[in-house]
C-alpha cells in the first residue's frame, strides 16, 4: 500500500512540474507576444503621429500664405483710401514681408 502511494506521490510530482514548466513556458509565450504587439502598436502610433504633424505643417503653411495675402490686399487697400493711389500687388508685398520680417 505504501509502494502504491509513493508512486502516487511520485506520478503527481512529476504531472505537477510539467503542469509548473507548461505553465512558466506558456507566460513566457504570451509575455512575448504581448510585447511584439506594443512594439507594433508603437509603431503604428509614430507613423500615424508623424503624418497627423505633417499635415499640421502643410496647414500651418497654407494659413500663413492666405494671411500674408490678405495682409498684402488690405495693404493696398489701406494706400488707395489714405493717398488715393493704387500699389501694384508686388509693392504691398515687398510692404507686408518688410514689416513682419518674412
Amino acid at each position: 500500500m505504501q509502494t502504491n502511494s509513493a508512486a502516487y506521490q511520485a506520478a503527481l510530482a512529476s504531472a505537477r512540474t510539467r503542469a509548473q514548466a507548461l505553465a512558466a513556458e506558456n507566460r513566457k509565450r504570451i509575455a512575448g507576444d504581448i510585447e511584439d504587439a506594443k512594439q507594433q502598436a508603437d509603431a503604428a502610433a509614430q507613423s500615424d503621429i508623424a503624418a497627423a504633424e505633417a499635415r499640421i505643417a502643410a496647414s500651418r503653411g497654407e494659413a500663413r500664405a492666405h494671411i500674408a495675402k490678405a495682409a498684402q490686399e488690405a495693404a493696398a487697400a489701406i494706400v488707395t483710401r489714405l493717398t488715393g493711389e493704387s500699389v501694384s500687388a508686388d509693392e504691398a508685398a515687398n510692404a507686408v514681408r518688410a514689416v513682419t520680417g518674412g
